[in-house]
């Protein structure tokens, strides 16, 4: 029995040491996969532990910056004057404050073009033109209307637009660009001609989109119910200003005529025409030292079908006195001559109009020159002194 055992325990062992001997070793990779197991848990366990470990509220309190103190009614006397002094009025500290700039450039008079564009907000005609070059067209259906009034401005911010005159698909006789300093202080106002058949009027912004635009055109219907030929309406105001102007000439290749205005001149009329050649001008509104309030530059195929007539108002600010305006002829050659006529259109009580001094030719001794009535005076003064006494030797 004994050695049955025996052999029975020998053959097992066998057994054993043959499946062991044949076995895969995976010694090598179970010492790597350990390493990196141990590696992942880590990390696992150190996550775990951060987000169930308590917050420290001490710290926390102590980063924390201290609470402002409550405004009790001991601080409220010492806080406002410090508030007193941080009140925009002008301009404002953080943002600009438009009320207040307005009510500080109020100026003393109202021009004629402010008034007018009062009354037609009321009656529902200006159009809002959003900024951003975005279009607005007016098309004329009837071909009796021989002109149109054109008038923009704004709630009080920088104006810049693009008025076109559009005869037919392609042609474009008439082109202004109009860029004002304050669209409400100086609004843009002209009376456009529109002969022939098939015009509309094109205005476009360009200026930023937060800036809109009012727009309003008029047509001339008073005009064409009197059988046109300017006997009534706006022809009548163009073809007044056209008879009774004083005309100046301003040559090609930038020449220059300035017309300079009293403080009692509320609203100027210009009108720029040609006789039948092209018409290039910039008309700029002056105020103060060489300070631009509005600039209209004016392209036209035609001065003499198409000229241009507009109303410019010069409101009197507390800062400053009177207005110019300057006539410039950006043509491109001395052969293209503008006849500009620039007058008072609305004026205040107190306006006194300038009277010219008269101015007489005198050819005296051969000599060509020009004399005055005091001039005048003193030599007919001299004439008629009595000369000294003679005494003979």
């Amino acid at each position: 029995m004994k050695i049955v055992n025996q052999v029975v325990t020998l053959f097992l062992a066998q057994q054993a040491l043959t499946a062991s001997a044949f076995a895969p070793q995976p010694v090598a990779f179970s010492v790597k996969n350990t390493a990196l197991n141990y590696k992942i848990n880590e990390a696992k366990q150190f996550e775990e532990e951060q987000l169930t470990q308590q917050a420290d509220l001490s710290a926390l309190k102590k980063m924390a910056k201290p609470p402002a103190p409550a405004n009790t009614a001991k601080r409220a006397p010492l806080e406002a004057p410090e508030r007193a002094k941080a009140k925009a009025y002008i301009g404002g500290t953080k943002k600009f404050d438009l009320e207040a700039a307005h009510a500080a450039r109020q100026p003393n008079n109202v021009g004629a073009v402010r008034g007018a564009f009062e009354s037609l907000a009321e009656a529902g005609s200006v159009k809002n033109v959003q900024g951003g070059k975005c279009l607005k067209t007016w098309n004329i259906v009837n071909d009796d209307i021989d002109r149109v009034s054109v008038m923009l401005n704004n709630e009080g911010v920088p104006l810049s637009a693009q008025v076109e005159v559009w005869q037919g698909p392609e042609a474009t006789p008439l082109r202004l660009q109009v860029a004002s300093d304050d669209g409400l202080t100086y609004p843009f106002s002209a009376v456009l001609e529109t002969p022939n058949k098939h015009n509309s009027i094109a205005v476009r912004n360009m200026s930023p989109m937060e800036f809109n635009m009012g727009a309003c055109v008029v047509a001339d219907v008073e005009d064409a119910k009197a059988g046109g030929n300017k006997a009534a309406g706006q022809g009548a105001v163009v073809e007044a200003l056209s008879t009774l102007g004083e005309a100046f000439t301003v040559h090609g290749s930038d020449g220059v005529e300035s017309f300079q205005f009293e403080d009692t001149v509320e609203s100027i009329q210009v009108l720029l025409e040609t006789d039948g050649r092209p018409l290039h001008a910039r008309i700029e509104l002056v105020q103060g030292s060489d300070d631009n309030k509005q600039v209209i530059d004016i392209m036209s195929e035609n001065g003499q079908t198409q000229p241009f007539f507009a109303v410019i108002d010069t409101p009197t600010l507390v800062m400053g006195a009177g207005a110019t305006v300057r006539v410039v002829n950006t043509a491109p050659s001395t052969v293209f001559p503008l006849t500009a006529k620039v007058e008072p259109y609305l004026v205040s009580e107190n306006y006194v109009a300038p009277v010219a001094r008269e101015t007489k030719v005198d050819v005296t001794d051969d000599l060509f020159f020009l004399s005055n009535d005091e001039d005048e005076a003193e030599k007919i003064g001299m004439i008629n002194e009595e000369p000294d006494e003679v005494f003979e030797i």
